[in-house]
């Protein structure tokens, strides 16, 4: 995956944000080893009391001229983030726009323009998972897998200031999971999900599509009719708003429902077409339904 532009540099880990750090600690730690012995001598070496008096000013004045020479870089650097997180803002709040619509091109180009300019971290690991989940709206479940799990493993998701994120992080980590078959490792993160206690009002439409298509997944299609209460899925994206009724009925048809029942199910599906949905693409078995029950649009 190194061909991909988000997962081309190395901007988001702690070892590369703490590698930048240090290049502004060193002068000081340096600047502390001369001084410091320095001073020392001639505190021992001065007549007293003048010379200790002048070995105590000389090491204010050192000391403060330590501090604004280093504070320098610091103030620079905690600038350009701040400049950084102001630039950023607009373009993270089209790209989360673009994804609610579930165009998942714009949001990628967007948001590889956040990942190109240098600043906080935690804006860039939210960003890469997020390309992750664009990667996903576009059917490139690998490069979504990719994107998330360096997201990941950067560490910044778990730090307390992006903890709210969590469970939209679990979710869309289980979606790429259910896409490639991974079953256990979505199942995990769904749990994971459950134990966090009650998901925001915007995610619970789409975890409950994730424990659907899990059940069906699964060959549990008894219990996916039972749990599948999405009627309109209004809280998901447009790429997948249609995606709960098509199951309904797939689930209906594998329980052995009696046939007014699985009828009904059939009816109340509308038509998707492949293009519309990853989930569609990365799952014959359900094109192939959708197509033998008419709800394939090939136009």
């Amino acid at each position: 995956m190194r061909d991909d532009p988000a997962l081309a540099k190395d901007i988001v880990t702690p070892r590369a944000y703490w590698r930048r750090r240090l290049k502004i600690v060193v002068p000081l730690l340096l600047w502390v080893g001369v001084t410091l012995p320095t001073l020392a001598w001639f505190g021992l070496t001065a007549d007293r009391p003048l010379g200790t008096t002048l070995a105590v000013l000389l090491g204010l004045i050192c000391t403060g001229i330590g501090l604004v020479i280093v504070s320098i870089p610091l103030v620079i650097e905690a600038t350009r983030d701040l400049w950084f997180t102001f630039r950023a803002r607009a373009p993270i709040r089209e790209a989360v726009a673009a994804l609610n619509a579930g165009d998942g091109h714009r949001a990628e180009a967007l948001l590889l323009s956040v990942l190109a300019r240098p600043g906080l971290p935690t804006l860039h690991a939210v960003s890469l998972h997020n390309l992750g989940v664009a990667a996903l709206l576009q059917g490139r479940l690998e490069h979504a897998r990719a994107r998330m799990d360096a997201a990941k493993a950067s560490g910044w998701l778990e730090r307390f200031a992006l903890r709210r994120h969590r469970p939209g992080v679990l979710q869309g980590r289980a979606m790429v999971c259910l896409g490639l078959g991974a079953l256990d490792e979505a199942e995990a993160h769904l749990a994971e999900l459950s134990a966090l206690g009650n998901p925001p009002a915007a995610l619970r439409d789409p975890i409950e599509l994730a424990q659907l298509i899990l059940a069906l997944k699964r060959g549990d299609c008894v219990g996916a009719w039972a749990q599948a209460r999405l009627r309109t899925g209004a809280n998901l994206r447009p790429d997948a708003r249609r995606l709960p009724l098509l199951l309904r009925a797939w689930a209906a048809s594998s329980a052995g429902l009696p046939d007014d029942t699985v009828q009904a199910a059939r009816d109340a599906a509308e038509p998707l077409k492949v293009q519309d949905s990853w989930l569609l693409s990365a799952w014959p078995e359900l094109q192939d339904f959708a197509r033998q029950s008419g709800l394939l649009d090939e136009s």
